[in-house]
Parts: structure tokens; sequence; C-alpha cells
């Protein structure tokens, strides 16, 4: 029963970031600026690790043993996008784009190296 439960939950948290990702879509193609990618980035990442989730509960042991620290980076590295999506949503000028660039691809690396790291760990 726990584990019809817990699917169910992680299911539907998936459903809500897809849609929040469907809404958060529309201000990138609206301005076409680059400061509104990490919305779509975010909750696509935290869509993905919730469908995950879904899977590893109802099937145990699907994706192996380090589903549950991909899980834990995959978020962390979701919510960062999304907040410095938001802190940097406010502001406009031409440098604090450039640091926004810098800072997206600094985290896209961080993220794909901690992946990495965590597959040859495992």
């Amino acid at each position: 029963m726990y584990v019809e439960i817990r699917t169910a939950i992680e299911v539907a948290s998936a459903i809500i970031c897809l849609v929040l990702l469907r809404f958060m879509i529309k201000p990138y193609e609206n301005t076409g600026e680059s400061r509104y990618i990490g919305l779509p980035l975010g909750f696509g990442f935290l869509g993905v690790t919730y469908v995950i989730s879904a899977f590893s509960f109802y099937i145990p042991n699907i994706f192996g043993p380090n589903t549950i620290y991909f899980q834990l980076i995959a978020r962390t590295f979701a919510l960062i996008f999304i907040c410095t999506t938001y802190y940097f949503s406010k502001k406009s000028t031409e440098k604090s784009q450039q640091l926004w660039t810098i800072i997206l691809i600094a985290l896209i690396i961080a993220l794909i190296a901690l992946l990495l790291i965590i597959n040859i760990i495992g």
C-alpha cells in the first residue's frame, strides 16, 4: 500500500512540474532573453526526477543503487536554476546578463561533472 501511495505522489508531482514547465517556457518564447531559460530547465529537471522516483518506487532497483544520488543532485540543481533565474529576472543590464550566462554555463558543467562522477563511482 505504501508503494502505491508513494508512486502516486511522485506521479502527481511530475505532472505538476511538467505543467509548470509548459508555463515557464512562455516567458522565454515571448522575450527571447536567455535569463529566463533557467525556469524551464529547473522545472524540467524536477519533473524528470519525480518520474524517476515514481519508477524506482514502483519497480525497485530499476535504475541501480545510485538513483537516490542522481535525484538529490538533479533536484538541487533544479532549485538552483529556478532561484538564480528569479534573482536575475529583475536585472536587465548587460552586465547581469553576462553574469547569468556564465553562472548558467558553470551550473550545467557542474551538474554534468557530478552526474559523471556518480556513474563512475557506481
